[in-house]
């Protein structure tokens, strides 16, 4: 049985400007930029609109990762949607589950990883 971990991942960069803005859209299920041969799609970016603030919907197969990577100027957030994994945060692991929420601070390096 293949297992996904199917999650969104949110960066936050100034997103009080985004709300003090007044402005907003929609992305319907399918729809924004895609990435990764469709397995993770932007639904909200600065491209689109958004003024700092970034979200990605990502699927990820099993013994599949996110890669460890850095955001230096903005918080990371995951939110599982289903499945189960497990998380990176500087260096520390620990196993994740749909429901929960990953937060990496900007400056440390981050990761998610499937189970097989």
């Amino acid at each position: 049985m293949r297992r996904w971990l199917i999650l969104v991942s949110i960066i936050a960069v100034g997103t009080a400007s985004l709300w003090a803005q007044g402005q907003g859209y929609i992305t319907k299920r399918g729809q924004g930029e895609t990435l990764f041969n469709g397995s993770a799609i932007i639904k909200v970016s600065p491209r689109a609109g958004s003024q700092g603030g970034e979200m990605i919907w990502q699927a990820l197969a099993a013994g599949d990762s996110s890669g460890i990577h850095v955001h230096h100027i903005a918080d990371e957030f995951f939110y599982v949607i289903r499945g189960r994994g497990l998380a990176l945060i500087a260096g520390k692991e620990a196993a994740v589950e749909a429901g929960d929420v990953i937060f990496v601070p900007k400056g440390l390096g981050g990761q998610l990883k499937t189970g097989h």
